[in-house]
């Protein structure tokens, strides 16, 4: 049992104060704006391409590609896009 629990790391400690001071900026409301705004422009795009977005779209950085219609697995997406 207490091999198993950490202690209060300096170095993550240190890395979390940084990244919130860096998240308290105003550049970063303008960067995290642009991702989102970045991100659905890649998903009109893919959709415009032809792909399906599970959700529809997306309001955030992330989104779920539906590649089944394309006869694309994960396996060979994960493959390709490792090259």
């Amino acid at each position: 049992f207490p091999g198993l629990q950490g202690g209060p790391l300096m170095h993550v400690i240190a890395a979390k104060a940084v990244a919130f001071g860096e998240a308290l900026r105003p550049e970063f409301k303008d960067y995290a704006a642009a991702v989102t705004t970045n991100a659905a422009t890649l998903a009109e795009t893919l959709v415009s391409g032809g792909l399906d977005i599970v959700s529809g779209g997306t309001s955030t950085h992330l989104m779920l590609v539906d590649l089944r219609p394309k006869g694309v697995t994960g396996r060979d997406a994960e493959a390709s896009l490792e090259r």
